[in-house]
């Protein structure tokens, strides 16, 4: 379902919001979190077991996705700086300083070769030594090919990069573990109409009600009313 609604609206006009926690022993230092729910941000896509790769922000050009992190408990959120404040994406929700600060710039997306999905367009591949280039379709077929080589070898491929220019896509290779595969995440051009689709949770909650089906007041005593006492003289049946 999700490729499907990705490949039916390449232009990310329908966004929804990403579940991310913080990464519990990762395997390079460089990944901060992990994402659990699937999200959408522009053209952006995060799958379940997503890694997020984060580097320092210093002078990335404006809308550069950004890794923002509370100050104290909490989980990490997407965002990006607008007008020199930090929102929340999707939905450019402002977010308090306070609260929030960035811990660097979403440089790339980690997955494992067998959950690799190429983003529609054109990009580099590079594994090791050997890069191309090629449409997403193409790119695709080639790492399901390496990932069927592999488990027939019973072998761990080297890691993998793709980005948009050959130097990018080999920097990121150089760092892939092995077995993996990272994106390379550019500052998307966001649509001028965007929708935010709704999460799982229920639109409103449902009331509550007492057991037998009585529906508890907010306000006054929900208790039923007593039922008329018999008269001690009514005749009781026999």
């Amino acid at each position: 379902m999700h490729a499907a609604r990705h490949l039916a609206d390449p232009a990310g006009t329908f966004e929804a919001v990403p579940s991310i926690r913080w990464a519990r022993s990762p395997r390079s230092a460089d990944v901060l979190a992990v994402v659990t729910r699937w999200g959408r941000i522009g053209p952006v896509e995060l799958r379940p077991a997503d890694r997020l790769v984060v580097r320092p922000e210093g002078d990335a050009p404006p809308g550069t996705l950004l890794l923002l992190v509370p100050r104290g408990r909490g989980n990490p959120m997407v965002g990006r700086r607008q007008r020199g404040e930090l929102v929340a994406e999707p939905g450019s929700v402002p977010t308090a300083a306070e609260r929030w600060r960035a811990a660097g710039r979403l440089a790339a997306v980690e997955r494992d070769l067998e959950r690799a999905v190429v983003p529609p367009g054109r990009w580099w591949l590079a594994t090791g030594a050997e890069v191309r280039a090629g449409e997403a379709a193409e790119l695709d077929a080639v790492l399901r090919e390496r990932f069927r080589a592999a488990r027939r070898d019973g072998s761990l491929p080297a890691g993998s990069g793709i980005a948009a220019t050959r130097e990018a896509a080999l920097a990121l290779a150089a760092t892939a573990p092995a077995g993996s595969v990272r994106y390379e995440v550019r500052a998307p051009e966001l649509p001028p109409v965007r929708r935010v689709l709704p999460g799982p949770w229920p639109a409103s909650a449902a009331p509550a009600r007492r057991r037998g089906g009585v529906q508890l007041s907010l306000f006054g005593d929900s208790r039923p009313a007593a039922s008329p006492s018999r008269s001690p003289d009514a005749a009781s049946p026999r």
